[in-house]
């Protein structure tokens, strides 16, 4: 298995379709959103994700944090 890096900066849509287990991940961050299919085609494919955290009063740092600790490589 290598290593699952991902950039913020990229779509929920784009990131989602990479690391289908980001849907939980980001779920559990407070992205409610993320797990309705008709969501994620529509307005995860506009906002980058970490536009997203701001909007839904999640920190860069708390996020960075809790995607590092399930094993995810981060860049914003």
């Amino acid at each position: 298995m290598g290593n699952k890096t991902i950039d913020l900066q990229r779509t929920l849509f784009d990131l989602t379709e990479d690391y289908p287990e980001l849907i939980d991940i980001f779920f559990e961050m407070g992205l409610e959103g993320v797990i309705h299919p008709e969501m994620r085609r529509t307005g995860g494919k506009i906002m980058p994700v970490i536009k997203g955290l701001k909007q839904h009063g999640v920190s860069l740092e708390d996020a960075v944090k809790f995607l590092e600790g399930k094993g995810f490589i981060v860049s914003y």
